[in-house]
């Protein structure tokens, strides 16, 4: 009878078939150890910091466009390539005597579009920097807040700088209700971290 030339173990497998089984085996072990290490690994203030810029962020086109996705680095979406279309963080108006108000009370919402912003041929969103006059004047503008709906029913020519100010401060990021409950759970958590560190502090003072 032929004799194959590869020994077997007492599985009956082939040793080099053991030997890879084996290996993966390992292998999973050790991915599996550490994706556990990772999630017991204590949480830290940059891990909170990273969290608040994910929390679920209200986004609209400058034509009205609404969407809600996570927040991200760029702080802005691209909703059509093609067409550059952009859509941005929200932001409110609290003027109670914004014409914008809905009729049960709500804030205005609205984009604050950056005037130099562009979408590449890759899809990335492209800032290009001021370099004329008009450029300039334009990046003056754009570094006011100022909501649309009262907008149109300002004089801004003949306001005072408190009245100004005031619009100013009346506009506010918009903050969706789901992001509200997981920044409060984040601030607590963060000063649940502070309070460890000043007892830990607090106790090598002491030896």
């Amino acid at each position: 009878m032929r004799r194959s030339n590869c020994s077997k173990n007492s599985l009956g497998l082939p040793s080099p078939l053991r030997a890879r089984m084996v290996a993966a085996f390992l292998a999973a072990l050790v991915v599996a150890q550490s994706a556990c290490s990772r999630s017991e690994r204590p949480r830290t203030k940059d891990d909170i910091f990273q969290d608040r810029l994910t929390v679920d962020t209200l986004y609209i086109t400058a034509d009205g466009q609404q969407i809600t996705a996570p927040g991200n680095a760029d702080r802005a979406l691209v909703v059509d390539q093609a067409a550059g279309a952009i859509a941005w963080p929200a932001w409110r108006c609290d003027n109670p005597a914004c014409p914008g108000r809905s009729a049960t009370g709500e804030p205005f919402v609205f984009p604050w579009p950056d005037p130099f912003a562009s979408v590449s041929s890759a899809g990335a969103i492209v800032i290009r920097q001021p370099v004329s006059d008009a450029d300039f004047k334009t990046m003056d503008d754009y570094a006011e807040q100022k909501c649309p709906q009262c907008l149109a029913q300002r004089n801004i020519a003949r306001e005072s700088d408190e009245t100004r100010q005031q619009y100013k401060n009346w506009c506010q990021p918009h903050v969706l209700p789901s992001a509200a409950k997981r920044l409060a759970e984040l601030d607590a958590e963060s000063a649940a971290i502070a309070a460890r560190q000043r007892e830990r502090f607090e106790q090598r003072q002491d030896k």
